[in-house]
């Protein structure tokens, strides 16, 4: 398997509008979000005082994997 680091900025060219805040809110909270390629599927990683998670693999990124990454990561901001 072939993973493949790809630019934040270059992945979310294509996400409705209404999808950039919840990234931006995410950042101004401390997460590092990225993003990776593996076998054509894409992966949303947000990384926070150590700890990371990973939304679904998917054929293509959309908003609603932005709202999965927030889901994931409304715990650990809770901390």
């Amino acid at each position: 398997m072939s993973r493949v680091q790809i630019s934040l900025k270059e992945a979310l060219v294509d996400m409705p509008s209404w999808a950039l805040p919840t990234v931006a809110a995410l950042k101004d909270r401390g997460v590092e979000v990225t993003c990776w390629a593996e076998e054509g599927r894409w992966v949303l990683q947000g990384t926070l005082k150590g700890q990371t998670r990973c939304t679904s693999p998917t054929q293509a990124l959309s908003g609603w994997n932005i709202e999965e990454l927030w889901a994931l990561m409304k715990p650990l901001l809770a901390e």
